[in-house]
């Protein structure tokens, strides 16, 4: 089932992809599991069911905390969602994962200097500012 899953999401059959990835969840199977949650949640991406999103990436990110691709998808979705507080929930566990990784630094700065924390957002920025000059 997951190869099916695969091949449809492959294919741009995002629809098809969704079904069996559920089922595939459903069932149990651990193998590629967290696989599926991955490609699940890109696809109702896609398909702009972000509740459904949202729902896959908590239960996915429950599961499977040390996903950082999952956890990049969180952040950027509770971001676009306007849910300062889910984002910024998703990013501390993402930093305690890779606290070097250039893009989540600059999500913590974007959201430190949006919830007004500019103090904490401006060494973060300088820091990148001195890398490219």
């Amino acid at each position: 089932m997951f190869i099916v899953a695969a091949e449809a999401h492959n294919s741009r059959d995002y629809e098809t992809a969704v079904n069996y990835l559920q089922e595939y969840i459903e069932l149990g199977d651990k193998n590629n599991q967290q696989t599926c949650y991955e490609f699940l949640a890109a696809d109702l991406e896609i398909l702009e069911r972000y509740d459904d999103e949202a729902m896959v990436l908590d239960e996915g990110i429950m599961n499977y905390p040390r996903s950082l691709k999952m956890l990049k998808q969180a952040i950027m979705l509770y971001v676009r969602r306007n849910d300062k507080e889910k984002a910024e929930e998703m990013l501390y566990k993402a930093m305690a994962l890779a606290p070097t990784d250039p893009n989540l630094k600059l999500f913590k700065a974007s959201l430190d200097d949006q919830n007004g924390r500019f103090t904490e957002a401006l060494p973060i920025y300088q820091e990148f500012y001195d890398q490219t000059t």
